[in-house]
């Protein structure tokens, strides 16, 4: 028999899935301040405190996030797969932010002559 506690965790593994945009307000924080407490990660990432802790475990199973503790003051910092990753994070979001731009220039552009594009294309 599986116990319950394994059940949740394999559904809680399964369900955590990455936001963008909240991957990169991490970054972006980290950018800014090398060590952060974890309340200052909480107010950045615009999240609920256990989604955070999720952001938190993913990043530190995954070796771009270290926690240091000096008594009850516990800080996070980045480990160099972390600064990489965040740098790609920002490039891309730069990149879709861009994106979304010149497509919502493009959108009436090309609605108002989708039969000579379709000419074109055709």
């Amino acid at each position: 028999m599986v116990s319950k506690e394994s059940r949740t965790s394999r559904l809680w593994k399964r369900q955590f899935k990455i936001d963008i945009d909240v991957m990169a307000r991490l970054s972006e924080a980290f950018s800014r301040k090398e060590r952060l407490k974890k309340t200052h990660l909480h107010y950045a990432s615009r999240t609920s405190w256990a989604s955070l802790d999720r952001y938190l475990n993913w990043l530190q199973t995954n070796n771009m996030v270290k926690c240091t503790a000096d008594g009850k003051k516990k800080e996070y910092q980045l480990t160099e797969h972390g600064k990489q990753m965040c740098n790609l994070v920002i490039k891309l979001k730069e990149h879709i932010k861009s994106t979304k731009l010149i497509f919502a220039i493009l959108m009436p552009i090309l609605s108002d002559n989708l039969d000579a594009l379709a000419d074109i294309v055709t």
